[in-house]
């Protein structure tokens, strides 16, 4: 999401933490949080507008815990906040302030051993690339040259890391062949930014296409997503090299928006995560990353839910329509709830959504139809995500012609009356 700057005479309040309690109770969108002793989300993750850091204090996010920050971070030179591994500090706003930022983060790459590689992208950028790995031999650092088709040696030293970009960099030399995790810690207390807001990185196409990237971000970020706001750009997936030294068989996997095969990462890019993608034209474009990306947890699962629009013959845009969801549908914008058994399609706008606490893909749901002209019309699915993607059907039953219609395989197309239809339709799995 962009979250746009309060006018500037709303009264904001605030909550302090003392080490022990918050002063107004735990920070939400709508106050400032002031971190004034050491605080670990192992206490609570939260969302807060502002979020300052002061004296000494040090903010801890630990694996799969969060803090959500809806505009900037203003820190003291003394204060700090740790990231642990596959914890998420998420900048939500488009432009946020984090000159002031003081962050160490980390990542644990697991299963390495001598000699292996690794894809990765930094999260702090003009820091050099020798901080991301010390005992990497100097010659061990790449770029990818995409005109050369080619990895490129580079000095790590007097490289510095770049918003967005990837890097392919061995292991430290101190390695063994028994398998252990390639840890990687870095801050920015000397030099280097954190990256916040809307990014973008060049990328062209004067031979394979392909680009070292990376998630920019100090946070998950949604492969789906990605993919979305770039598929003008890029071809629909990413490869990551997953490759023990010595293994056969191929460098890569490939991660794509119908089979999610990355080992332990489905649905989401990690922060420092490097991979490759495609550039799909040759003309140069930015590729784009954007703070509703983020994500809070891996343990991310795409929602329950199937779109169905209505369409009537000739205008070519849905007049009406629902969405079916499992009790995980984000509330980003307004819509009317309906909680009645049947599900309700009107014909004056595409604002309907049912929201049921279980599904069993034996039952029959009721479809509750209202039109206000006598014409042909088509059911068809929009989307469908979660557990009814899996699924292998989504019948439409029509009571009045005594059709069994696969709505997964194609529109249903059918004329009425106007009126109110209240057994006409049903849905069903199976």
């Amino acid at each position: 999401m962009y979250i746009t700057r309060s006018r500037t005479n709303r009264l904001v309040s605030a909550t302090h933490w003392n080490g022990t309690v918050w002063s107004d109770g735990q920070p939400n969108a709508t106050n400032d949080a002031y971190i004034d002793a050491d605080y670990s989300t192992v206490n609570g993750c939260f969302s807060c507008r502002d979020l300052y850091i002061t004296a000494s204090a040090v903010l801890t996010i630990p694996t799969d815990l969060y803090v959500k920050v809806l505009r900037n971070v203003i820190q003291t030179q003394t204060s700090k906040i740790i990231i642990k591994s596959e914890g998420n500090l998420m900048l939500l706003h488009k432009n946020p302030d984090v000159s002031t930022a003081r962050i160490q983060t980390e990542a644990t790459f697991k299963n390495h051993q001598r000699l292996d590689y690794e894809f990765i992208s930094s999260p702090i950028s003009g820091i050099t690339l020798k901080q991301l790995s010390p005992l990497t031999l100097d010659n061990r650092f790449y770029i990818y040259n995409e005109a050369t088709n080619a990895y490129l040696a580079v000095n790590p030293n007097s490289t510095l890391t770049t918003k967005g970009h990837g890097y392919f960099i061995r292991t430290p030399n101190n390695f063994s062949t028994d398998i252990s995790d390639f840890n990687v810690i870095i801050e920015n207390n000397d030099t280097g930014s954190i990256t916040g807001g809307l990014e973008t990185v060049l990328i062209s196409r004067l031979n394979s296409g392909n680009t070292i990237v990376g998630n920019p971000y100090l946070t998950i970020l949604d492969f789906k997503k990605f993919i979305k706001h770039n598929y003008s750009d890029i071809l629909s997936f990413v490869q990551i090299y997953k490759k023990t030294n010595g293994a056969q068989g191929s460098n890569f996997t490939q991660h794509n928006t119908t089979c999610n095969n990355i080992s332990l990462a489905p649905h989401f890019l990690r922060s420092f995560q490097g991979f490759f993608i495609t550039k799909s034209g040759h003309d140069l474009s930015p590729l784009l990353f954007t703070p509703d990306m983020m994500l809070t947890s891996r343990d991310f699962t795409p929602p329950d839910r199937f779109y169905i629009n209505l369409k009537q013959t000739g205008i070519f845009y849905p007049i009406g329509g629902f969405c079916y969801d499992v009790e995980k549908f984000p509330l980003d914008f307004e819509e009317v709830f309906y909680t009645t058994a049947a599900l309700t399609i009107i014909d004056d706008g595409y604002k309907i959504i049912s929201r049921k606490k279980t599904f069993n893909n034996s039952g029959i749901i009721p479809l509750r139809l209202l039109l206000e002209l006598s014409a042909s019309y088509s059911l068809s699915i929009r989307d469908i995500s979660g557990s009814f993607e899996g699924l292998p059907n989504l019948f439409l039953t029509d009571a009045a012609t005594g059709i069994k219609h696969d709505l997964k395989q194609s529109e249903y197309t059918f004329t009425s009356d106007a009126g109110e239809y209240l057994a006409r339709f049903a849905l069903s799995f199976l």
